[in-house]
Order: C-alpha cells, then sequence, then structure tokens
C-alpha cells in the first residue's frame, strides 16, 4: 500500500513518492528532528511480512551503512513504526537525461559509477555483474563454473556431475545459481543451485542442488523475475515451445501460469517484473504485461512488438524493456572476433 503524504514513520514525515520498482517503495520525506528532507525506501505491501524479504532489507541497511562515498547515497538510520520497516537515506536531487548525454558527460558519469564501484569492492561489497557463472566441458562433462567478469584468478568449480548442465539465470542478490540439468530419463529439468550458507543449508558451507521443475518435458530458458517471485521457462508439454510462469521457490503446488499464446521460447523478463517479452515462433518479439496479487500471477495479452532477427539465439532486453539486444551476423563472411575488455572500470579512469 502506498504512503500517503503527511504519514509519519517515526521522525520521518512522508512528503510525496519518487519510484517504485519490484525491491522497494521510495519516498521524498522530511526529517522532523534536524529539518532536512531525506529519501525514504520501503518494501512493497506484498513483502512486507515476508522473514526473507525482511532479512534481505536489514543486509542492504548493513551494507550502505559500511560505506562512505560522495558517489554512494549515505544511510541515516533504520527505522521502525507501525509494522513498516524504513531505510533513511541521502536525498539526491536529480531527474533522467533529457535526450543523449553528449559522451565527455556520458564518460565522467562512468567515471563517478566506477570509483563507488571500486569502493564498495573494497568494502567486500559485490554484486553479480563482478562474476560469470558458466558450464564448461573441460573435465569431460559440462560442469558449472564461475570466475571474476574482469578475468582475474582462476576458474571456480561450482558444481560438478554426471549430467549435462547449462546455466540459465542468477538470482538478483546472487544467493541462488539456476541451471538446466540434461536427465536422461527426465529430460532437461530445472535445478537451483544455493551459492552461499545459508541458502544451502550446509553448515560447511557445500553447494547442494535442489529440484525446481522436474518433467518428462524439456524445461529450459528460464529466468527469475527481477522481484525474486517468479520463473519464466519454455516447455514442451503442450506438443509445443510455450512460456509458463511458477512461483519461486516453490514451483510445484504453487500453481502454474501459460503466458504465451501459439508458442513462445526464450523469455525474459522487464526489470520491474511487470511485463514479460518472449520469441514467438515466426519471429516476432511478444510483450505480455503482468500483475500479480494474493491470487497469484495474472499474465495478460501477448502483443507483437516487432519482427526479430533470423538468428535471435541469446537475445536480450534492458531493464526498462524499450531497448533490445540481439546476435547479429556481420555479413556473410565468417563471423568477426569477439573483443574482451578486461578490467574495465579501471580504463574509464585513464
Amino acid at each position: 500500500m502506498a504512503l500517503a503524504a503527511r504519514t509519519r514513520l517515526g521522525r520521518y514525515e512522508i512528503v510525496a513518492p519518487i519510484g517504485a520498482g519490484g525491491m522497494g517503495e521510495v519516498y521524498k520525506a522530511r526529517d522532523t528532528k534536524l529539518d532536512r528532507e531525506v529519501a525514504i525506501k520501503v518494501l512493497p505491501g506484498a513483502f512486507a511480512q515476508d522473514p526473507e524479504r525482511l532479512a534481505r532489507f536489514e543486509r542492504e541497511a548493513k551494507v550502505l551503512a559500511a560505506l562512505n562515498h560522495p558517489n554512494i547515497a549515505q544511510i541515516y538510520g533504520f527505522e521502525q513504526s507501525d509494522g513498516i520497516r524504513a531505510l533513511a537515506m541521502e536525498l539526491v536531487p536529480g531527474g533522467p537525461p533529457k535526450g543523449p548525454l553528449p559522451l565527455e558527460t556520458a564518460l565522467n558519469y562512468a567515471r563517478q559509477i566506477a570509483d563507488a564501484l571500486e569502493a564498495a569492492h573494497e568494502k567486500g561489497v559485490t554484486h553479480d555483474g563482478n562474476r560469470i557463472a558458466f558450464s564448461s566441458n573441460r573435465a569431460g562433462q559440462f560442469d558449472l563454473y564461475q570466475n571474476a567478469s574482469n578475468g582475474a584468478g582462476q576458474d571456480q568449480l561450482l558444481f560438478k556431475s554426471d549430467h549435462v548442465k547449462f546455466v540459465e539465470d542468477w538470482f538478483r542478490d546472487g544467493r541462488f545459481l539456476l541451471y538446466d540439468d540434461v536427465d536422461p530419463k527426465t529430460k532437461s529439468d530445472l535445478w537451483v543451485l544455493p551459492m552461499d550458507r545459508a541458502s544451502s543449508g550446509e553448515k560447511q558451507g557445500g553447494r547442494k542442488p535442489v529440484p525446481f521443475l522436474r518433467s518428462d518435458f524439456d524445461e529450459q530458458d528460464a529466468k527469475f523475475s527481477p522481484d525474486g517471485r517468479w520463473i519464466a521457462y519454455q516447455s514442451a508439454e503442450s506438443g509445443r515451445n510455450e512460456i509458463y510462469v511458477r512461483p519461486f521457490p516453490a514451483a510445484n503446488g504453487g500453481g502454474k501460469w501459460t503466458v504465451s499464446q501459439g508458442g513462445g521460447a526464450q523469455p525474459r523478463w522487464r526489470g520491474d517484473s511487470k511485463e514479460l517479452f518472449y520469441l514467438a515462433p515466426d519471429g516476432n518479439v511478444m510483450a505480455v504485461p503482468v500483475s500479480t496479487s494474493a491470487d497469484g500471477f495474472q499474465p495478460g495479452t501477448p502483443a507483437a512488438l516487432f519482427k526479430g532477427p533470423p538468428t535471435a539465439n541469446g537475445w536480450d532486453v534492458s531493464a526498462d524493456g524499450k531497448r533490445f539486444l540481439f546476435p547479429v551476423p556481420a555479413g556473410e563472411s565468417a563471423p568477426a572476433p569477439f573483443t574482451i575488455v578486461q578490467n574495465w572500470i579501471s580504463l574509464l579512469k585513464k
């Protein structure tokens, strides 16, 4: 439920909403004791009583409290009032850019972001952008590995088994890795690999994967929703590939919803978890609005956006759902080589 103007959360009085997303709602507020403007972040109403979400919310507060950098918003405190938990943070004025940024301005912003990331890394604060998870058959079977995204250090084996495995997605806070497991008996199934001790339940830090969805059909191309509540995937259980959504972490018994109509593959989420995109059999990129409630998941009617390129495997969409990235061959000649830039954060400072 949105907070109305003049609502009091301890010493803070709500002034107006700033924005909202799958991970929280942010408001402009006034510190009545120090007479200053602040930003207040609260959990969305649907998650306000979720113990797991509350724990993550408190972890965010502790992470921010450990950082002190001019390009990172300061945290002023953690407030609890009338059952609402809130982060009080520095209010940074600003707005969306008006048109494309000049190159020098964009580089200046990138340098500031790089400085902030470096400061966070020095404090041991990391995010999924610092690691890459992948599959490799270097040991004879496709197993799961990770490494730093800048290429530094050695590859780390995450999980090894007798089955072929392919990485699908990484949970937003890095706690879970979603992957395909090709079982000769049940075809391609979806499994989740906990990435920390608390999530895995292993006292000695061992990683024990848990099945998310096992059936007699191929389930693949699965993606976590950005808010962490759902998994979208494609399955041929109807006789052709369609897009389905199930709740996470309870796949079985938690409901299942068909999103596509007439076939679909490779689902992708918008950053606020309120829209799904997928590829139709005719090559069209389809968009489906979605809404959630206590009763479950409600997909809207798919609408064609545009015709994608012939080879769209591995495509993606920006968080705002307005830009699309497709791998396109560079002409009829041999494919152009990939260029990998390592340690790009330090290069921005030069």
